[in-house]
């Protein structure tokens, strides 16, 4: 697990007993959400040496949106399944990959 962002299921299930140990309740898919969303900056930030882009999930979980500076849309990636948080219940490594060469294509852009 990185420091801070769980990157699989059994580092989301310790992220929250460790919340829940600090008082501190949140949904498991709330926790997917918030460690999809924070990959995909951290890939993106180190793919292009500093904080250039933005990328955004949409409020359906299913779409991942680039913006440039002028945020402008580059480019967007889709869920494989009906959202990014069942790919990462189904395979997180396999979505985390998938992250990570969507994020080289953007700073490639």
């Amino acid at each position: 697990m990185s420091k801070l962002v769980p990157e699989n299921m059994l580092e989301i299930k310790q992220k929250m007993k460790q919340l829940s140990n600090n008082g501190h309740q949140v949904s498991e898919d709330k926790m997917i959400y918030n460690a999809i969303q924070t990959l995909m900056q951290n890939y993106l930030e180190a793919a292009e040496e500093g904080h250039y882009d933005n990328s955004i999930m949409n409020p359906k979980g299913n779409q991942i949106n680039a913006y440039d500076v002028n945020n402008h849309l580059i480019d967007a990636i889709q869920s494989t399944h009906a959202t990014f948080i069942d790919d990462f219940k189904q395979d997180s490594f396999k979505l985390i990959l998938r992250l990570e060469e969507f994020a080289d294509y953007i700073a490639r852009q």
